[in-house]
């Protein structure tokens, strides 16, 4: 069907359009929904009918929404109407790698910048156990400003694809003819063009083809026609650069790319990203052009040899020369490196728990890893390749520096603790929760936030009575202070706002009760000594200049890393004070929406995979709502009828734990926009407004809707842990607490005949599974045999199932009389599933017919974390 201007296809209005390809019709579209232009993708009419084409039509859909980064174009729906399958997604003004170049090379940096991008968003993609296989020019779009996107996951294959090697067989188009089905000949690999089955590595070669082409404006293998083209990049070498402007690492990394053999090219795709992020920091820098002969085979052999030599060794030098350099100077440039978790285990960090502290001279770095189910604070010397435990941080989190770096303070246990750097008896301080950031001058003086819903306080290093330093301004609508920082002077210190329109970061002082707001928004700081403050922006790290005499931040931000996880405001990142820096990608945990039976086979799958945690069935059972824990953690809605998944939230710093109306025509999640997450409700219709069911400055998530309007939803308070209370949806809407005590109680389950609420409490030293009357709580009974979490109800209320602690899935049977009667717990089936912790939601749901919609584990990966020692910004150019 032709799409004109002012055609309404769904709720999308054409405006105009952008291209024609194999795989769809692009049109500038508008959603008169969310009101914004969007890219739609349309399967041509004449092959709606072709199953084949239509499955991958809706393959790109799942590939590219499975995944999220920058680089990558956003998917917001899959969807069909009038017949008509459609792809929305994100718009990009902007050229394609094509039209750039099709007016000669580009610059060395500009293609380097570019390339590193894409390179980093393929990693992403290959870690989640896809693989492109269509790389080439007119898939990769450039914006305005110079951001960099890959398009058309059209031919994408997820690993393990269950088509199995005969769908990896390659059917060519030429690269100037449309209708390329399983890649273009001139961006081949060598396996591809062989007709093999390929993997990662495949475009990893297609990669190095592109940035051959980049830097050169030729294709390294053109040749007159297909076949030609086909033979030549499976048997000729490639042609050297002749460009002595590119630095010789580039040549390097084009050779290990393009190399025939896939097992020569990079085991991992973050290798590469990695190499080209050093090489595009360093071309400013004046790096030795490539004038040495190129000996791929070589060079593999010399970097395997060293490389392992050569983490330690430049981590060493690095230290030397800088330990050599004036105090605030930097004689050496940026040392790149990657730090893994101990053996077995994965760093960790939640909101308002930083992962990293480096010690004050940057020698060490003191880190937060979960091993064999216990969380420690380690040390890792960087002259040293191994790490060791302090015994006595079991529970810890938020590890900081005395300033002469003996000791290392952190909390645990609802206390704020210290304990020898080198390991030894360890001490509290003071009494503290959960901690949102803290800071040591040399006064020994502790300013450190409690949680990130209150205030900052001081404490003597030694131990005593906290003293108030801020208090929350309700006038203003704040809800919380955390992450302060203190300047080199000890008294300035910088700290992050929560709540009301003065949300941003702070400049304030020991002596004073004045601040000053240096950048709004919801800021986690770091600071060196030279003066560079460090913050989280957009999944960047970026850092300015902070100049205090003036109060204010001088120059433009830089950015010094991409790819950094945060959670909630907290980032995974920490700097020195001499400017080293580390920041953290973060877990990689892919989910797969699946049916399971009640013997625990898999029944089949709802949407593409991705980083799901949360889910809920509406009470129609035709949809399901789930929560993605991206950067921007938003929520989107499946059709369990048909596959597709849309975005029903925009992502902001945290959407999460979706709950249904009992009508199923609206449903209500936690959203922190203005304040710590509140509870707010949206219509299911996109065009309904979102709206706030009450305000206020502690963390609130919603568990339960009951079938009289009443939402069950869990406070964290700082004074009673974290607390069951109740709301109105519609009304007065006061909320009134029903299960508040010194102990945690989360997971709330109203029954669905609205007589019982199953909860989850400590009380007895372990989380537990307890039933109790609803609405007024009457009677407690243990239903757990053991630790349990998680608990659901049956549609009918005559079951209650939970998740025990080795999470095999139990179920109870509960009678129908006025009592609350229950039977031993019954063990279902244990899978790989995801546990639910964003927002205390809980990871599965059951439908009316008994199956289980659970999130299983699809790919499970802790990335390293990546080290820049001795970073320091880039030296203006000269006039």
């Amino acid at each position: 069907m032709a799409l004109v201007a002012g055609t309404r296809l769904a709720h999308y209005e054409i405006r105009a359009h952008l291209g024609s390809g194999g795989m769809g019709e692009v049109y500038r579209a508008h959603d008169l929904t969310l009101h914004r232009d969007v890219a739609l993708k349309v399967l041509p009419s004449h092959l709606g009918g072709d199953p084949d084409r239509l499955r991958r039509f809706e393959q790109e859909a799942r590939a590219a929404s499975a995944l999220n980064h920058p680089a990558i174009v956003a998917i917001y729906e899959l969807g069909r109407a009038d017949e008509q399958p459609y792809i929305s997604m994100e718009l990009v003004d902007g050229r394609t790698v094509r039209q750039l170049v099709a007016h000669g090379p580009l610059p060395p940096r500009k293609a380097l910048s570019i390339a590193a991008q894409i390179a980093s968003a393929l990693a992403k993609a290959h870690a989640a156990g896809i693989v492109h296989r269509d790389l080439k020019p007119e898939n990769l779009m450039v914006s305005s400003d110079d951001h960099a996107k890959i398009l058309d996951f059209g031919l994408a294959k997820l690993t393990g694809d269950p088509l199995g090697p005969s769908s990896d067989r390659t059917t060519i188009g030429h690269a100037t003819r449309a209708g390329v089905v399983l890649g273009t000949v001139a961006y081949m690999s060598p396996e591809q063009a062989a007709g093999a089955v390929t993997d990662f590595r495949s475009d990893q070669f297609s990669f190095g083809l592109v940035l051959y082409e980049m830097l050169t404006g030729r294709q390294p293998f053109d040749r007159p026609t297909s076949a030609e083209t086909m033979a030549a990049i499976i048997k000729d070498d490639l042609p050297p650069l002749g460009l002595p402007s590119v630095p010789v690492p580039v040549q390097w990394i084009l050779d290990r790319c393009l190399t025939k053999a896939p097992e020569q090219r990079y085991a991992s795709t973050h290798d590469l990203a990695r190499d080209l992020a050093n090489v595009r920091d360093h071309v400013s820098g004046g790096m030795a052009p490539a004038t040495v002969s190129r000996k791929p085979k070589q060079y593999m052999r010399e970097v395997a040899a060293w490389s392992l030599a050569a983490i330690l060794g430049v981590a060493v030098l690095a230290l030397v020369i800088r330990d050599r350099a004036p105090t605030g100077a930097s004689s050496a440039g940026p040392v790149r490196m990657t730090l893994t978790p101990p053996p077995g285990g994965v760093f960790h960090m939640g909101v308002g728990e930083t992962p990293f502290a480096f010690s004050p001279d940057g020698h060490r770095l003191a880190f937060v890893a979960v091993v064999e189910a216990r969380r420690q604070i380690w040390v890792r010397s960087f002259d040293s390749l191994d790490a060791r435990a302090l015994a006595g941080t079991e529970g810890a989190s938020s590890p900081f520096w005395s300033p002469d770096g003996t000791t290392i303070g952190f909390f645990a246990g609802n206390k704020l603790k210290r304990v020898p750097a080198v390991g030894g008896d360890v001490g509290t301080i003071c009494d503290s929760r959960g901690g949102g950031g803290a800071t040591w001058n040399r006064d020994d003086v502790i300013l450190f936030a409690p949680s990130i819903d209150g205030g900052l306080w001081r404490v003597a290093a030694g131990g005593g009575t906290p003293a108030a330093v801020t208090t929350l301004d309700a006038a203003r609508g704040e809800s919380g202070h955390y992450s302060p920082i203190f300047l080199p002077d000890g008294r300035h210190y910088v700290f992050g706002l929560i709540g009301g329109d003065g949300i941003g970061l702070y400049l304030a002082s020991l002596d004073s009760a004045e601040r000053t707001l240096l950048l709004p928004g919801p800021v986690w700081p770091a600071l060196s000594e030279r003066g560079d403050l460090f913050y989280w922006l957009e999944s960047n790290l970026m850092a300015q200049r902070l100049d205090v005499a003036a109060r204010r931040l001088v120059g433009d931000p830089i950015r010094v890393a991409e790819g950094v996880v945060r959670i909630g405001p907290t980032p995974g990142m920490a700097v020195s004070p001499r400017g080293d820096v580390i920041y953290w990608p973060g877990d990689l945990n892919i989910t797969q929406l699946t049916w399971v039976s009640r013997e625990g086979k898999t029944l089949g799958t709802v949407g593409p995979p991705g980083p799901y945690m949360n889910v809920r069935i509406s009470p129609d059972g035709k949809r399901a709502a789930v929560d993605r824990f991206d950067p921007r953690p938003s929520i989107w809605v499946a059709d369990l009828d048909r596959p597709t998944m849309s975005r029903m939230t925009s992502g902001n710093v945290y959407d999460s734990t979706p709950i249904w109306a009992p009508d199923g025509k609206s449903f209500a999640f936690a959203l922190a926009v203005d304040t710590p997450p509140n509870l707010y409700v949206k219509a299911f219709d996109a065009q309904g407004d979102v709206r706030r069911l009450f305000r206020s400055t502690l963390q609130s998530f919603p568990q339960s809707w009951s079938r009289d309007g009443v939402i069950a939803f869990i406070r964290i308070d700082p004074k009673t842990n974290s607390d069951i209370w109740l709301v109105p949806a519609t009304g007065d809407r006061e909320p009134w607490a029903i299960l508040q005590t010194p102990f945690v109680e989360m997971h709330a389950r109203i029954s669905p005949d609205g007589r019982w609420l199953a909860y989850v409490s400590d009380e007895s030293g372990q989380n537990q599974v307890y039933v109790t009357q609803f609405p007024k709580p009457a009677g407690k009974w243990t239903v757990s045999s053991g630790a349990g979490a998680h608990p659901v109800w049956r549609h009918d209320s005559r079951e209650l199932y939970y998740r025990a602690a080795d999470g095999m899935l139990m179920a109870v049977s509960v009678g129908a009389g006025s009592d609350f009667n229950a039977s031993a717990a019954k063990p279902l089936f244990k899978v790989d599933a995801r546990p639910g912790r964003l927002g205390l939601g809980t990871y599965y749901d059951v439908a009316a017919d008994g199956r289980f919609l659970m999130n299983l584990f699809v790919e499970r990966t802790s990335s390293p974390a990546v080290v820049i020692l001795n970073w320091a910004p880039p030296t203006p150019k000269a006039p």
